[in-house]
């Protein structure tokens, strides 16, 4: 059974603590992350993510292979009554009614602006957020024969996404900012000048997905399954 972590209130700042439950998940997610990389001394590179934007992409494109097949009545979206059995398939049995609707709504990052259902982009928000949820708990609760348990590269091109994420988000506050960019822009990483050649101007605005001037973790997930498939895009735009 997948069995989602409790969040500490009291290690939240007052802005944090009017957070929705689930974005306290993830922000306290993305925290244990960080923490745990520090305590193993572990320096996150850009260059070596960009070195594994195949593999990432490779584990990324059983997702897509996911949502077609969860996709019944094929409309190129997932919907609510379809997401019970995309969990299942990822975590396993036991994700809660409550938050199956939570992950459902984080990650429908265009419910404004379409009908409601999660995209294939979306889906890979969906699986990166609920990565974060359950390992937020040492991954113990990776139900057998889930995607999660039986998929060691699955798992770890999970991790390679909140890794390039935490570059940005330095200090885990659960957001990037436009000084974020500049910090990295200023080659504070010595990644080989990985960074300046895949995040370019156009690249950024992409980002912001919701005009708020803040980047949060799914909106990061969002762009960041297109930067690992630029060169497929790339391929066909050439046919």
């Amino acid at each position: 059974m997948v069995k989602f972590a409790a969040v500490n209130e009291s290690t939240l700042s007052q802005e944090e603590a009017k957070l929705s439950p689930i974005e306290k998940r993830i922000l306290m997610g993305i925290r244990a992350t960080k923490d745990h990389l520090e305590q193993k001394g572990e320096k996150i590179n850009f260059q070596r993510i960009v070195l594994r934007f195949q593999k990432i992409h490779d584990c990324l494109q059983k997702v897509r292979d996911a949502h077609e097949a969860i996709d019944v009545d094929k409309s190129g979206k997932i919907d609510l009554s379809e997401l019970h059995m995309a969990l299942k398939h990822l975590f396993g049995d036991g994700v809660s009614k409550e938050d199956a609707e939570a992950l459902f709504q984080i990650s429908d990052l265009n419910a404004e602006d379409d009908e409601e259902g999660l995209d294939v982009k979306e889906f890979i928000v969906l699986c990166t957020v609920g990565f974060i949820l359950a390992d937020s708990e040492g991954g113990a609760h990776f139900a057998e024969g889930s995607l999660l348990a039986k998929d060691k590269n699955f798992r770890n091109a999970m991790m390679d996404i909140l890794k390039a994420y935490l570059i940005f988000d330095r200090s885990a506050k659960g957001y990037i900012e436009e000084a974020d960019l500049a910090k990295m822009l200023t080659n504070d990483y010595d990644d080989g000048g990985a960074t300046q050649l895949l995040l370019t101007d156009e690249r950024w605005k992409e980002l912001d997905v919701d005009g708020s001037g803040r980047v949060d973790f799914q909106e990061f997930v969002y762009a960041f399954s297109q930067w690992c498939s630029l060169e497929d895009d790339d391929d066909e735009e050439d046919e």
